[in-house]
């Protein structure tokens, strides 16, 4: 992966905070708050910044982003279509194998 997915702008309200950003879905009239590791690969989902830029500012391990992706684009905080996960496929056990 060289460009990080693309953050869904549309239909949402942003909100930062000092380490957090809360995020207002108006499609499904529900919230989300990021933490700091949340906020920090979220706002790198840019369209402009690469996943190793990311991994170098934030020492973030691959593991760390990829997961923090999966859950960005579960609550559809992500463009559609713009993130396959490495983890497809495998179940939470396989998933939690790999990472730990």
């Amino acid at each position: 992966m060289t460009k990080l997915p693309q953050m869904r702008r549309s239909e949402i309200v942003v909100q930062e905070l000092e380490s957090e950003i809360l995020i207002y879905d108006l499609k499904i009239n529900k919230a989300f708050a990021l933490n700091k590791t949340a906020s920090t690969v979220y706002l790198a989902c840019d369209g402009k910044t690469s996943f190793d830029e990311l991994k170098i500012k934030s020492q973030f391990t691959n593991e760390i982003i990829y997961l923090t992706l999966d859950a960005l684009k579960k609550d559809n905080l992500l463009e559609s279509d713009s993130y396959i996960s490495p983890f497809t496929g495998m179940n939470r056990r396989e998933v939690i194998r790999k990472v730990g």
